[in-house]
């Protein structure tokens, strides 16, 4: 009885581990945007044990353009990012009228986000070689110029309204508004820079 009660348990135990492997890869593939690029397999390790992992099954990816022109572009993106997020930290110590100006401020601050879509990226993608799975391909192609484009026009409506502030309060502090001008106007150009360079980064299939 004793016996096969420690069977029972140790077959619960069992499924229960298997049950555990299959639903953590399963919702590693759901966050794929197209998980019909990938299966689940299941293979034994040197150890015995049944191991669980996403395979990919879709189609391969290249570049269109040739291999130098994607590189000066990944170059590029790389420096364009460097200097747009050092800009855009440097722009949040300053003492400034800016940073306290609703409209001048908060699309300042949400250009954050498609900065960091762009540092995930470069840095998820860029030192992948060819063949690209769809996954990176979709970020080189699709969100990558979105994401620069978000960049530019947030911290461009940014720098607007910091021209309208001044002109409409001429009182403002100069040098933390000059710094933040500065600063926004080079997030801007990050953005514009990046999203120039975008058809050198364009992906096709094999």
């Amino acid at each position: 009885m004793v016996l096969q009660i420690e069977k029972d348990c140790d077959k619960l135990n069992s499924d229960f581990r298997r049950w555990f492997r299959i639903k953590a890869v399963t919702s590693s593939m759901t966050r794929h945007r197209d998980s019909k690029d990938y299966r689940l397999i299941e293979f034994i390790d040197e150890k015995g044990r049944v191991r669980s992992q996403d395979e990919y099954i879709g189609a391969d990816y290249r570049f269109r353009a040739d291999g130098g022109r994607v590189k000066a572009a990944k170059r590029r993106v790389t420096a364009a990012l460097i200097l747009g997020w050092c800009c855009f930290l440097g722009a949040l110590f300053p003492v400034s009228a800016a940073m306290h100006t609703f409209y001048v401020s908060f699309p300042y601050i949400f250009s954050a986000i498609p900065l960091g879509i762009l540092a995930d990226i470069a840095l998820t993608t860029f030192r992948r070689k060819e063949p690209l799975e769809h996954r990176h391909a979709d970020r080189l192609s699709n969100r990558l110029p979105a994401a620069a484009l978000a960049a530019a026009i947030l911290a461009g409506v940014s720098l607007a309204g910091e021209g309208i502030a001044v002109i409409a309060g001429p009182n403002r502090p100069v040098t933390g508004d000059l710094i933040f001008s500065v600063c926004a106007a080079a997030v801007c150009a990050a953005g514009v820079l990046v999203f120039t360079v975008r058809h050198a980064l364009e992906t096709e299939a094999k």
